[in-house]
Formats: C-alpha cells, sequence, structure tokens
C-alpha cells in the first residue's frame, strides 16, 4: 500500500495546472488510476500503511474521490471477512458509530460526482451498505440524509430516476421522513435509466467527463451507477411519493403523482399498484375539491372497468360523500371499516369524513348570503344541538383562512349567533405578477424541449433506429428497381444518415 498511494495522488494534479485538463487528458489520467485501482488484490487495497498513518487521512473524499472510493469498498470487504457476524449482516465497522462509518459519510456528503461516473458499482455498493446498514441499526434517518445528498450531488436536477431513488423514497415512507423527502420529489423526473449499445454510447457523448445536458447519458446500468429499473420499481416510486405528498396533506401533489400510475402503459390487465394507486386518488379528489375526481385522459377503459370492480367500496364511498347526506356517508364508512384497515387507508377515510363537513359549509357560502348558526349546525354539523361545538368549528376554519365569513355573537344569549358570508375579494394581479408568472413557464417548456431534444438525438443514433433506417433504404432500392412509384420515401436527413454508414 505504501507504493500506491503516492500513485493515487497524482489525480487531480496538485496544483491544478494553469490551464484545465481537457476532457481527453482528464479521461485518459483518470482511466490509469482506475486500472491501477482494479488490478491491485483487493487485500492490498483493505491493508494499512507500514508508517502507521491511516490512508483515509491522506486521502481527500472530495478531491481523490475515485481512489478513496475503491479503498473504502476494500476496507469494507475487509471488515465484513474479519468480522464473525450472521450471513447477510454487515459488521458492526460499518455500522453508525462504527470505525469506517465516518469515513463513509464523509465520502458521500462530499464525494466528486464526476470521478465517481467512472466507479459506478462500487458507488452504488456504499448506499447499498449505508441502507441494509440503517434497517440493521434501526436508524433509517441515518440513511436518508446520505441517499438524499447522493441523489442530488450526482445529479442536481435528479432528472434521471435510479434505483437509487426508489430507495429512498421508500425507507422516507417507512420512517416517516416526509420533509426531508421533497428536495427529491419536487424535482421532475424525465428520463428512465436505460442501457445503450456501445456505438450508441460513443456518438452521444466521447468521454464519460464530458459535460453533458441530461443525466441520462451515464445514469444507465451500464455505467453502474443505477440498476435496471422495471415498470412495478417506477410505478411504485411514484406511489410512494404520492403517499408522501399525502402525509404532508399537500393534495394537489399527490394526485399529480397518482396520476403518473394510473396513466402508465399498460395491457388490458390490471395491476395490483394501479388499483391501490385509485383507492387513495379518489379519496386524495374527494379531499383537494370536495367532489368526484375526473378521470385523467388517456386512461385504459377496459383497465378502468376492472379496476372498478375491485375498487367498488371506494367509488360507493365517493357516491354517498358527494350526495351531501352526512348519515349515509357515516354508514358507509362504519360497514366498510374492515375493506378501509385493510387497505391502511382508514386514516384517509377519516380524513374524508372530517372534510365532509367543511366542504357543507362552503357550499352554504355558494347559496346563502347569511345564515343562523342553529341552521348551520342543523345541517352541517353531526350534533346540531351543539352549537358551542358549531361556533368553534365555524371559527377554526374563519381563523384557518378556508372560509371568507364572519360569526356574529349578540349580547343577547337567547339570540343566536349569525354566520355571515363574505365575496370573494380577489386582488387584481401586477403586471410584474404577470410577467414573473410568463418567465417561470417558458423556462419550463424550455427545460422539457431540451430534454426531449436529448431523448430524440439518442434515439436517432441508436442502433434500433439505425437499422430501421436501413431497412427502408433496402425497401426504396427495391420498388424503384421494380418500377413501383408508392411507398414511403426517406427523407434527407436519412439519406444522408445512410451514406455515412
Amino acid at each position: 500500500m505504501d507504493d500506491l498511494v503516492p500513485k493515487l495522488l497524482t489525480f487531480p494534479p496538485v496544483p491544478s495546472p494553469a490551464e484545465s485538463l481537457s476532457d481527453s487528458q482528464y479521461d485518459q489520467s483518470i482511466r490509469a488510476i482506475s486500472q491501477l485501482l482494479t488490478s491491485a488484490p483487493p487485500g492490498k487495497l483493505g491493508s494499512g500503511l507500514s508508517t502507521g498513518e491511516d490512508v483515509f487521512d491522506i486521502l481527500d473524499p472530495s478531491t481523490q474521490s475515485l481512489a478513496y472510493l475503491h479503498i473504502l469498498c476494500a476496507h469494507i470487504e475487509a471488515a465484513r471477512s474479519a468480522s464473525k457476524a450472521s450471513p447477510g449482516s454487515l459488521p458492526p465497522a460499518v455500522l453508525f458509530g462504527g470505525r469506517l462509518w465516518p469515513r463513509i459519510v464523509a465520502f458521500v456528503e462530499g464525494f466528486d460526482p464526476i470521478q465517481v461516473r467512472y466507479a459506478g458499482s462500487q458507488f452504488r455498493f456504499v448506499l447499498g451498505v449505508v441502507t441494509r446498514g440503517s434497517r440493521q441499526t434501526g436508524q433509517p434517518m441515518q440513511a436518508v440524509s446520505l441517499l438524499r445528498s447522493a441523489i442530488l450531488r450526482l445529479d442536481p436536477t435528479s432528472s434521471t430516476l435510479t434505483s437509487t431513488h426508489h430507495k429512498f423514497v421508500r425507507l422516507c415512507l417507512t420512517c416517516k421522513a416526509f420533509q426531508q423527502a421533497l428536495p427529491v420529489l419536487e424535482r421532475t423526473i424525465y428520463h428512465l435509466p436505460v442501457s445503450m449499445d456501445k456505438g450508441a454510447a460513443a456518438r452521444a457523448t466521447r468521454y464519460l467527463c464530458s459535460e453533458t445536458e441530461s443525466s441520462a447519458i451515464y445514469l444507465n446500468p451500464d455505467h453502474g451507477l443505477t440498476m435496471k429499473l422495471s415498470s412495478r420499481d417506477c410505478l411504485e416510486y411514484h406511489l410512494y411519493g404520492g403517499m408522501i405528498y399525502m402525509g404532508l396533506k399537500q393534495w394537489e401533489r399527490a394526485m399529480s403523482f397518482l396520476e403518473v400510475v394510473l396513466l402508465a402503459p399498460c395491457t388490458n390487465v390490471t395491476s395490483a399498484i394501479m388499483v391501490e394507486a385509485y383507492k387513495k386518488w379518489v379519496l386524495v379528489g374527494l379531499l383537494l375539491s370536495g367532489r368526484a375526481p375526473s378521470l385523467p385522459k388517456g386512461m385504459n377503459k377496459n383497465m378502468m372497468r376492472n379496476i372498478h370492480a375491485l375498487a367498488k367500496p371506494y367509488d360507493c364511498l365517493v357516491e354517498a360523500f358527494t350526495s351531501g347526506r352526512l348519515f349515509r356517508l357515516k354508514g358507509d364508512i362504519e360497514e366498510g371499516q374492515s375493506f378501509w384497515l385493510n387497505d391502511c387507508n382508514f386514516g384517509l377515510v377519516l380524513q374524508v369524513y372530517d372534510a365532509f363537513r367543511k366542504f357543507s359549509v362552503l357550499r352554504l357560502a355558494n347559496i346563502y348570503a347569511a345564515l343562523p348558526l342553529t341552521e348551520v349546525a342543523r345541517r352541517t354539523s353531526p350534533d346540531p344541538s351543539d352549537l358551542v361545538e358549531a361556533a368553534s368549528y365555524i371559527t377554526r376554519l374563519i381563523v384557518s383562512g378556508e372560509l371568507n365569513a364572519t360569526l356574529t355573537v349578540p349580547q343577547d344569549t337567547t339570540t343566536p349567533a349569525t354566520l355571515r358570508f363574505l365575496s370573494s375579494s380577489s386582488v387584481p394581479r401586477t403586471e410584474a405578477d404577470v410577467h414573473y408568472d410568463l418567465t417561470t413557464h417558458k423556462a419550463e417548456l424550455e427545460t422539457i424541449l431540451k430534454h426531449l431534444q436529448g431523448s430524440d438525438h439518442r434515439l436517432e443514433i441508436s442502433k434500433e433506429y439505425i437499422d430501421k433506417l436501413r431497412v427502408m433504404k433496402k425497401q426504396k432500392e427495391q420498388e424503384t428497381k421494380a418500377g413501383v412509384s408508392g411507398g414511403q420515401v426517406t427523407s434527407e436527413f436519412d439519406e444522408d444518415v445512410m451514406a455515412d454508414l
């Protein structure tokens, strides 16, 4: 190990050269270090120095990230081999409070995102140790912060869904770390990790260290930074994300995530995840707007028939809610209690019951200018005779801003209080507000267009697309020889592509 460390410290050059390394020079240098590390015996990387110094104190995890990562993996394997831990368990040295735990934290919080592209499998191995260790010690919050840091350091836009995303949201949901999940969930997913053939990868970007507009170039199974995701993994990510937003009572965002699950391409076979998403989606729709949500456009009609058959109690609950009769809603909730408990949706259903009263009061504002509290209680309260509770509930709605009204209590105790609904006064939007919204929407559209163009480019340079062009050109030549004037004609761009092949 003594002879290896000086070589590892040569990259990146210190002090930095006057001119930064070109992509070619950087790629060549880091691949030489990678070859040096991968060819070294694991026992050598996991050994100490003859001077007694700790190699982790010599290497900087933010500067020599590649070397630090390889040596960290070797030390973890050495600790596992030396430990008498049961199969499948991690040794104490890598767990929270262990000898290697501070080294793991220092690396994950400070690694160079360019260097780890050259050691994707090792990087994912360390994140796997963090996740498993948190489950083993029963301290998942330690893993939540580290996984979030890893995701956003590797790809600040978080625009490509990875297997780490899936583990992260599941862990956040398990330990109810809803707020901690938002920095990742709030970023829009544009790409899924897809393997590329070597020719297409070489045409997409020449070097792995090159600056790219899309993280999908390097966040794919080929480079080891993510595992291949199944359709189930993608659906579970959005289902878990929707459940996290439900825990935060951000109903609109929850609806968006659940609708991604419902609109996922599928055959006429209905998956259990889609049924689960639908059950939560209808309840969230009631909590959001107080009425049955409209089905998203583009849903498979055959699939919806299957979902309705499997989620009949929830459709009945929606009908009871929209009927406006409290006792019918209460009866349906009590009758279907076993369904709600088995589906782990009983808490949502109770919130729907509470929301029924709120939306009943809000509907009165669309009809009346003022009502005695006795009449409001008769129409909306579970116990119309308890006017004190009714007044307290109305006051909470007014204070929270959900109800624009005033509650006037007369000095004469024999006269009931009066609820007066106020007209909704909308503040006129300034020119600056309109300009800000337009600028924001323009930036969002430009981002979407950029990702679409990147996806189109990767499709055009893929082997499948070029093979299709070959077939089309051959068909055209055969039709021309046979004197057939019909058939599809390739574009000038396609002709140019074929001429270069």
